[in-house]
């Protein structure tokens, strides 16, 4: 970037950040594609990145911080009870689209074009290429209402498969290197290196698998450990700066000594995180704190996101203007391969999510076969990737042909990605109809929306008044203004269920399912503290997740379906402010 101090760029990063958020809320797009675009054209005018952008930044300072805040929001229940989809997707789906990535990229480069690429090279691609990064994708799910379930599948595919990718990308970069350089470091590339001498098939057979299961189990250990250790200390705090910063010590101490360790830094994030939230719990999370946390965390994601993206942007000066990059004469020398590198990472991804996808909607019904188009052009690739394929410029084992070649096909695809796909997929869950414009419960929602603030607040003047700090005038005047504007907003409300009276059903489901969860909390509760053997525990949790999941299917039919037969009588409601 223009030869500016790191203060300087950081103030102009904010100010154009905050632009950028704010124009692409008015233009409806969502804000990581607006930065893209953004960080594109300012390309176009010589713009480069800083120069304190690198791998390592992002391995090693923002992808931990992404970890946590992402991992953080998700219940462990939901991810629990989707884990069966979620970890198939995420390692079998990520082992698959490795391989079909590496073997067709391969075969297409050195017949349509003429490249001499090895097949470990190849594959080396199609791991760094099967990192999924749902940030815009889930952004539009909660403005458009899609089904929570969906976005847990999304989301929680996302952060494994970030981890499983990363390791399969590491052990594949380790076999490559092992058979280069003799004199390998810590106990997984030894390992390996001494599993390459078997020879022939059977040693990189062996090292790849053996060591996927050292790299990503160590790094569960790992994150595991720690995660509980700091959720048992989070217990007896009570201090919300002291607790928001122990999760920034948790986050990177599990980084930092996984990755010391040879073992994967993003499971253990992951993992750890889990646990954490898990073992400290509500009670040991105050509201607070939780508040605190969140809007911390929050911030740091939307910070690290917005430059990530903004820097996807300006790579496209150091791809393709760097030292050695005259092999390529113009842009238009990399079209064919970047083009067919399209063609084969969606055809991989249709290969992992269909055949997976539908072997588990036979088992499971209420994953509905729709969804499936959503998981596989929701499969947005985003900054891992990039930084990953940047990263294969410090090895001697590819050749700047090779390097420029694997960079143009990653950045070509995320750029398609994240624009073409980005852009789509509102329009793909509208012609679905997993989500469509429904004006009645938009008006319903901003109705109840102010019946409950209106509530909320109603209530805290009534305990102000009897605990003698407003006066009985101010009272008198006030609560008369709250009942009337409660008394009207409850007859709107009435009105509109009578009206359309599907709309009763779906407040009915929605608290039906809140209430089978807190069930379910209470049982885990239970257990903790000794009520329940872990195999009744485990029949009940069975039950509830059964109760769950007919709930969840019904109130997604409800939503998607108009199915007269599904709308109830009309019972009475009490409003809310009397």
């Amino acid at each position: 970037m223009l030869g500016y101090s790191p203060a300087v760029i950081g103030v102009g990063f904010l100010t154009l950040a905050s632009i950028i958020v704010i124009v692409s809320r008015k233009a409806h797009l969502p804000y990581s594609i607006a930065m893209v675009l953004i960080g594109l054209l300012l390309s176009l005018s010589g713009l480069e990145p800083p120069s304190f952008f690198s791998g390592d930044l992002l391995l090693l300072v923002l992808l931990p911080a992404l970890l946590f805040e992402a991992t953080f929001h998700l219940d462990f229940e939901d991810l629990r009870r989707n884990a069966t989809l979620i970890l198939t997707l995420a390692v079998p789906g990520v082992l698959l689209s490795t391989f079909i990535v590496g073997f067709l990229f391969r075969w297409g480069v050195a017949t349509f074009f003429h490249y001499d690429l090895s097949l470990l090279k190849a594959l080396i691609l199609g791991a760094l290429i099967s990192a999924t990064d749902p940030i815009s994708v889930v952004s539009l799910f909660k403005e458009l209402g899609v089904p929570k379930r969906l976005s847990v599948l999304v989301e929680g595919e996302s952060l494994f498969n970030d981890g499983t990718s990363l390791v399969f990308y590491r052990i594949l970069l380790l076999i490559l290197v092992g058979m280069l350089v003799k004199d390998q470091h810590g106990f997984v590339s030894q390992y390996i290196h001494a599993t390459l001498q078997i020879g022939s098939i059977l040693g990189p057979l062996l090292a790849g698998i053996i060591g996927f299961l050292l790299v990503a189990v160590g790094g569960a250990l790992i994150g595991g450990a720690i995660g509980y250790v700091f959720g048992v200390l989070f217990l007896p705090i009570t201090e919300p700066m002291v607790e928001l910063s122990m999760t920034g010590v948790m986050t990177y101490a599990t980084y930092l000594l996984a990755e010391e360790a040879q073992v994967s830094g993003v499971i253990a994030v992951v993992v750890g995180t889990l646990i954490f939230v898990r073992v400290a719990g509500r009670k040991g999370i105050s509201a607070t704190a939780r508040l605190t946390i969140n809007t911390f965390w929050e911030y740091v994601a939307f910070l690290i996101n917005s430059f990530i993206f903004l820097i996807i942007g300006l790579e496209l000066n150091v791809i393709f203007r760097g030292p050695g990059v005259e092999v390529f004469s113009s842009l238009s020398s990399v079209v064919g391969p970047v083009v067919w590198g399209i063609f084969v990472i969606l055809l991989a991804r249709f290969f992992v999510v269909y055949p997976l996808g539908g072997l588990l909607h036979r088992r499971d019904e209420t994953i509905p076969l729709r969804w499936l188009a959503v998981l596989l052009w929701g499969g947005i690739r985003g900054s891992l990737g990039l930084v990953l394929a940047l990263n294969l410029a410090g090895y001697t084992a590819f050749s700047r042909d090779e390097y420029i070649l694997l960079i143009s096909v990653t950045y070509g695809y995320v750029l398609f990605s994240l624009i073409v796909q980005g852009l789509t997929i509102k329009p793909l869950l509208i012609w679905l109809r997993i989500v469509r414009r429904d004006v009645v419960q938009d008006h319903f929602q901003w109705l109840r929306g102010q019946l409950v603030a209106r509530w909320s607040g109603w209530r805290h003047l009534e305990s102000l008044h009897d605990d003698n700090v407003i006066t009985d005038a101010v009272w008198q005047k006030l609560n008369a203004e709250y009942r009337e504007v409660g008394r009207r907003l409850s007859s709107e409300v009435e009105s509109l269920v009578q009206e359309h009276p599907r709309l009763l059903l779906r407040a009915e489901l929605q608290a039906r399912l809140e209430a089978l969860k807190e069930e379910e909390v209470a049982l885990r509760e239970l257990a903790s503290a000794g009520g329940l053997t872990e195999a009744r525990y485990r029949q009940l949790v069975g039950l509830w997740d059964e109760q769950i999941e007919r709930v969840e299917q019904k109130l997604y039919d409800v939503k998607v379906e108009r199915d007269a037969s599904m709308v109830p009588q009309k019972r009475e409601e009490r409003p809310a402010v009397s």
